[in-house]
């Protein structure tokens, strides 16, 4: 491999850097706490996370690095520098490089077509589906089984290439995202056919929304039953993403075999956004059996993301055995769902409404306040976690990642010390 040693110079010192903030007090300190939250000890301190995704682009520090690999490199690392330097929320940084594993799918074997727009920053931003379904009833027969394409050479040559730059420093940990969005059937059901047909299908031609829901469900368990047998699941009990903002730091997940991953293991993220516009009494005949059976195979459940919850939680999320997280959107009722989550297991994870970051250049301070306060007054009984997410813009104003979580976490800290 030919290597441009500045490149190589350059990427060696921030993995460096990474590894001496990942072994300092605070991060430590931050990896206990997020343990012993996600493992319910009493009086756990709320973890608050800013997610920075969306935002990198207006935030990140331009790429100096020449090379592809090295600028692969430089990007990740430049994610926790970042983090450190514009945000010091609670995220923990990593003493390893991670590495996702290069796996497609095509779903159902069948072509979904999705036409983007870019945005001023040159981001995809809209979109739609030109929907391959417009007739449910007899278009069922174009569902079939998914083809997964499982890319281990590509993964693992690029696994060494990073390994020869920095893995003396760190090692390199290969990973599996693929569940962190997949189980999300209602979303896939849009992009085969649309919301408003899916809708009117659900009054039109119930049968076929719950042959096309039924499918789903045991083709997801043949794809997991593929991973499994061929040793393509990763765990995601420590430092992982685990969907909707939230970490997956736990003791309590059975890792029998570190050889053989099952999905007894691992945590899964699901959810229904698309459903919001049906009644509780549909979501339960139409949606929840079939994401149950999905969820009864993992061994702990991070449920929703940007759906109200409130309507559902008491019929049907909470009998879910595994349930151990639950989305709390700006959308959802958060004083019903305290009520329905207070003293039980079952972390609040509530998601702040992305107006006090995108909305125009200003910061409104005193709002967050009021906006937090009534969070942690709603949530008191509960256990809770507190996640800045889906902010698409600071309008320049970078200032307001550090500012909106050093004052939700003065507000934390007046509760809890």
């Amino acid at each position: 491999m030919n290597m441009n040693l500045r490149d190589t110079q350059i990427v060696r010192e921030m993995a460096k850097r990474q590894l001496e903030m990942a072994k300092s007090k605070e991060n430590i300190k931050r990896e206990k706490q997020w343990f012993n939250h996600n493992d319910l000890s009493d009086r756990v301190k709320p973890p608050i996370i800013l997610e920075n995704i969306m935002l990198f682009n207006e935030i990140a520090q331009p790429l100096i690095c020449e090379s592809e690999i090295c600028r692969e490199i430089e990007n990740y690392f430049m994610g926790f520098k970042v983090n450190r330097e514009l945000i010091d929320d609670d995220k923990v940084d990593p003493d390893f490089y991670e590495l996702r594993m290069d796996i497609d799918v095509r779903l159902f074997d069948i072509n979904i077509e999705m036409v983007s727009v870019k945005d001023s920053q040159g981001r995809d931003f809209g979109f739609k589906h030109n929907h391959p379904i417009t007739n449910l009833e007899e278009q069922l027969y174009m569902l079939k089984p998914t083809k997964i394409f499982d890319n281990s050479k590509k993964t693992i040559d690029k696994a060494n290439q990073i390994s020869e730059i920095i893995g003396d420093i760190m090692p390199i940990k290969i990973t599996n995202h693929l569940f962190d969005w997949y189980v999300a059937f209602s979303a896939i059901a849009v992009s085969l056919m649309g919301l408003e047909y899916l809708m009117i299908a659900m009054y039109d031609c119930p049968q076929a929304v719950h042959k096309m829901y039924d499918f789903m469900a045991e083709d997801t368990l043949n794809v997991l039953n593929n991973l499994e047998k061929n040793n393509l699941l990763t765990l995601n009990n420590g430092n992982q993403f685990i969907g909707s903002g939230s970490y997956g730091f736990t003791k309590k997940l059975p890792v029998s075999n570190l050889n053989n991953v099952t999905t007894n293991d691992l945590w899964l993220n699901m959810n229904s956004q698309e459903s919001v516009g049906i009644s509780t009494q549909m979501y339960g005949e139409f949606i929840f059996p079939y994401l149950k059976r999905i969820s009864d195979r993992f061994g702990r459940v991070y449920y929703g993301c940007c759906e109200p919850v409130n309507g559902i939680l008491k019929d049907y999320l909470l009998k879910l055995d595994n349930l151990c997280k639950v989305s709390v959107s700006a959308w959802a009722n958060e004083a019903v769902v305290a009520e329905y989550l207070k003293n039980t297991d079952v972390i609040y994870s509530r998601k702040v409404s992305a107006n006090f970051m995108g909305i125009d250049y200003g910061f409104d301070k005193q709002g967050l306040i009021n906006y937090i306060n009534t969070t942690i007054k709603n949530a008191r009984d509960c256990k809770l976690e507190i996640i800045f997410r889906d902010d698409l813009t600071l309008h320049g104003n970078t200032k307001k990642l550090s500012e909106a979580v050093k004052t939700t976490r003065e507000i934390v800290d007046s509760y809890w010390n």
